[in-house]
């Protein structure tokens, strides 16, 4: 059974505008919204469990190179140094992240601008 997500995401602000509009209520409102968010989160995750096999193995090529990598709530840029079939680990000048693959939305190398 294939779950479509649009749908229930569409099914669940329309549930929480219905519920505002009917109780007036902030908290209420704010306790929908994070219920919501909290759809949406499963959602992606689910998504993109899909493809994280895929993923691993694409992150592993690019060991050693400079790539900006967007998540679903932030963007890194640096050096991948290591992945295993769950986390990557970049680092850039001074921090170091170890980001999950799942989270991973997007993934860019950076080529170095001849000057």
């Amino acid at each position: 059974m294939e779950i479509d997500t649009m749908a229930l995401v569409a099914a669940a602000v329309m549930l929480a505008v219905i519920l505002a509009n009917v109780t007036g209520s902030a908290g209420k409102i704010d306790k929908l919204k994070r219920k919501i968010d909290d759809i949406e989160r499963t959602f992606r995750t689910l998504d993109a469990s899909k493809g994280v096999e895929s993923m691993n193995r694409l992150i592993a090529e690019l060991k050693g190179k400079k790539v900006s990598l967007e998540t679903y709530d932030d963007y890194f840029e640096g050096l991948i140094v290591d992945a295993d079939e769950d986390w990557v680990k970049m680092e850039d000048d001074d921090t170091c992240k170890i980001i999950r693959l799942r989270d991973i939305k997007n993934v860019e190398i950076v080529t170095e601008k001849a000057e």
